[in-house]
C-alpha cells in the first residue's frame, strides 16, 4: 500500500501503520490479532447499547472503535465512527443510530483487510 488511499480491498494503510511503529511488523500482527479477537464482541455490545438506547456509554464505544480506526489508518471506520460519536455527543441519538450499520460495514471491512494482512504475513 502507499499514499493515502488504501489498495481496492483494503481498509487500512499498511506503510504509514508501519512506518508509525518503526517498522515493527510483529506489533502489527499482534494488533491485528487482537482486534480480530474483540471485534464480535464490540459489535454484539454496541448493538445492545443501541437497542437499549445507551447514547452516553454507546458513544464511549464508539469513540473506543474511532480510536482503533486510528490506530489502524482506517480512514474509512475513523469517518464513520467520527460522525456516529459527534451525533451521540451531541444528543442526536436516532442520527448515530442511523449510522451504526456503517460503523459495521467499515469494522467488517478492516476485520476483512487484517485477516487478508495476516495470512499473507504467515
Amino acid at each position: 500500500m502507499s499514499g493515502d488511499v488504501p489498495e481496492p480491498g483494503e481498509a487500512f494503510e499498511l506503510e504509514p501503520l508501519l512506518d508509525r511503529l518503526g517498522g515493527d511488523a510483529e506489533l502489527v500482527r499482534e494488533m491485528a490479532a487482537l482486534y480480530l479477537q474483540d471485534k464480535d464482541a464490540t459489535l454484539k455490545t454496541m448493538r445492545e447499547l443501541a437497542a437499549a438506547r445507551d447514547g452516553t456509554e454507546l458513544a464511549v464505544r464508539v469513540h473506543a472503535l474511532k480510536g482503533v480506526a486510528l490506530n489502524f489508518e482506517c480512514p474509512g471506520l475513523r469517518l464513520v465512527a467520527a460522525s456516529a460519536e459527534r451525533a451521540l455527543v451531541a444528543g442526536r441519538l436516532e442520527t448515530a443510530l442511523a449510522l451504526l450499520p456503517a460503523v459495521e460495514r467499515e469494522a467488517e471491512a478492516l476485520a476483512d483487510s487484517l485477516r487478508r494482512y495476516l495470512a499473507s504475513a504467515t
